[in-house]
C-alpha cells in the first residue's frame, strides 16, 4: 500500500528498537532506555530504543496484533496540511513524547508535542494528549526535545522572526501546559548571528541547563553555534560570556545538527564543513565555559574526509569510555554509503575502529544515509537511516560490533533494510 503520513515500521533486535514515521507513530516498547533521532527525506523520522533482548529480524507480532502499529496525526483533512515528527523521548514512567511540527494550511507551522501512554493518547497531556505552540509570527520549527529530570519537556528548534529565524526553545510542564517559570510564559527565542539561526539538537546537563546546538549564519556563511540556558531560560553568561558561541572551521559553512554532552560536562557538536572542493564531516567540543576545548586535536576541531566528496555528520553519541561515535554519510564509487567515525577522546581517529577510525558500508545499490547512532550496552553501534533502491527510499539499519566490523548477529550480516510502503513489525 502507498505510504501514508504516520506509517511505521518497527524493529526490535538483540537490545534495539525502531521504528520510522511521518508524522507521529506509537508502538509499545518493554525496558526503554536510549533514544536516538533522525530525519529521512520525504519527512520520514527514525528512532531507536533499547529494548530487551530477543531473537534478530524475525516479525513480532505480539505488539498489538495483528496490526503491529499505531497511527496519529495532529492535522489531517486538508490538503495542504502537513506534519512533521522530528523527534521521540521517553519519560521514567514508560510515557512516550513525540515533538515536531505541524501545519494547517501548508504555510505557518507551529511547535507540536504529544504524549502517549503505550499505544493510547494521554489525556492527561494538553488536549486528547497533543500540544501546539505559536512562537513567531510565521513558521516554528521544532526539532529535538530533551526531558528534564523533574519531567519537565524541553523542546528546541527555530521561529521566525519576520524577517529570518532565531533558535527557539519551549519548555512545557507534564500536563502539557506551558511552563510560565521558564522566560516568564514558557518560550525563549535567541538571536545569534547575522541571518536564520537553527537549533537542531538539545541536551539537558546533569545541573539542569539547557544546551542547544546548532548552526547560525554570520556574514555571508554558517557557522556551528551553541546556546546554554539557565533553568529558568535566561541566558547562561557563564557561558563563552553571553550565553552563546559560534565556530568556524572553514571560510564557507560549517553546519552542526547533533549535540552530546560528556560525562565531564564537555559539550560536544558535530555536523559537517563545507571547504573549497567538497564536504567533510566536522566535530567541536567545548568547555563547559564554552570555550573550544585545545585538548581535543590541539584547538577544539576536527573535519574528517571519508569519502571522495560529500561526508555529512548526522548524528554522535558518546560511549562510556569517552569515545566520540558520529554517523552520517560519505559520497564513495558514485553514490552515497553509511559512514561511521570513532574518534578518541583527544580527537584522534580510533585506530581501533576499523583499523583507522573510518568505516563505510553500501546498504543497497543506490544511495544509503546514516542518521542516527546509538550506543548499546554491549558497545555495539547501531546506525538507521534510508537505502533507496530505484526511486523508492527504503528503512535501513546497519549494527556493527566494537571494532567497526558488521555485526553477522544482526540479520546474518549486521544490515536489515524495510521497503516503507509496507507497514511492518521487525523484532
Amino acid at each position: 500500500m502507498p505510504l501514508l503520513a504516520g506509517d511505521l515500521i518497527y524493529y526490535s533486535s538483540r537490545g534495539t528498537a525502531w521504528f520510522v514515521h511521518t508524522l507521529v507513530a506509537i508502538t509499545h516498547l518493554n525496558n526503554r532506555r536510549n533514544i536516538m533521532k533522525t530525519l529521512i527525506p520525504f519527512t520520514l523520522l527514525m528512532t531507536a530504543f533499547e529494548l530487551a533482548y530477543s531473537q534478530s529480524g524475525l516479525l513480532d507480532t505480539t505488539f498489538n496484533p495483528p496490526a503491529g502499529y499505531a497511527i496519529i496525526s495532529f492535522i489531517s483533512g486538508s490538503a495542504t496540511a502537513y506534519n512533521y515528527g522530528k523527534s521521540i523521548i521517553i519519560q521514567p514512567d514508560g510515557k512516550f513524547v513525540f515533538a515536531g511540527y505541524s501545519s494547517s494550511d501548508g504555510i505557518v507551522s507551529k511547535f507540536s508535542v504529544a504524549r502517549f501512554n503505550d499505544t493510547i493518547s494521554d489525556t492527561t497531556f494538553g488536549t486528547m494528549g497533543q500540544v501546539t505552540t505559536a512562537i513567531g509570527t510565521t513558521n516554528d520549527f521544532a526539532n529535538s526535545a530533551a526531558i528534564q529530570i523533574d519531567g519537565r519537556i524541553v523542546v528546541a528548534g527555530s521561529s521566525s522572526n519576520g524577517s529570518n529565524s532565531d533558535f527557539a526553545v519551549v519548555r512545557y510542564n507534564t500536563d502539557g501546559t506551558l511552563d510560565a517559570t521558564f522566560s516568564d510564559n514558557g518560550k525563549v527565542t535567541t538571536p545569534i548571528g547575522t541571518g536564520n539561526d537553527d537549533g537542531t539538537s538539545v541536551a539537558i546537563q546533569k545541573d539542569g541547563k539547557i544546551v542547544v546546538g546548532g548552526f547560525s549564519r554570520v556574514g555571508s556563511y554558517y557557522d556551528f553555534a551553541v546556546v546554554r540556558y539557565n533553568t529558568d531560560g535566561s541566558i547562561d553568561s557563564t557561558f563563552s560570556g553571553d550565553g552563546k558561541v559560534t565556530t568556524a572551521f572553514d571560510s564557507y559553512n560549517d553546519k552542526g545538527y547533533s549535540v552530546a554532552i560528556q560525562a565531564d560536562g564537555k559539550i560536544v557538536l558535530a555536523g559537517y564543513t563545507v571547504n573549497v572542493s567538497n564536504d567533510d564531516i566536522a566535530v567541536a567540543r567545548y568547555n563547559t565555559d564554552g570555550s573550544l576545548d585545545s585538548t581535543f586535536s590541539g584547538d577544539g576541531k576536527v573535519t574528517t574526509a571519508v569519502g571522495s566528496s560529500i561526508d555529512h555528520g548526522w548524528s554522535v553519541a558518546i560511549q562510556e569510555d569517552q569515545k566520540i561515535v558520529v554517523a552520517g554519510e560519505c559520497y564513495i564509487n558514485s553514490t552515497n554509503d553509511f559512514a561511521v567515525v570513532r574518534y578518541n577522546s583527544d580527537g584522534s581517529l580510533d585506530a581501533t575502529f576499523d583499523g583507522d577510525g573510518k568505516v563505510t558500508t553500501p546498504v543497497g545499490l543506490g544511495l544509503d544515509v546514516g542518521y542516527s547512532v546509538a550506543i548499546q550496552a554491549d558497545d555495539k553501534i547501531v546506525v538507521a537511516g534510508y537505502s533507496n533502491v530505484v526511486s523508492t527510499a527504503n528503512f535501513a539499519v546497519v549494527r556493527y560490533n566494537s571494532n567497526g566490523n558488521l555485526d553477522t548477529t544482526f540479520s546474518g550480516d549486521g544490515k536489515v533494510t524495510t521497503e516503507v510502503g509496507k507497514v511492518v513489525l521487525l523484532q
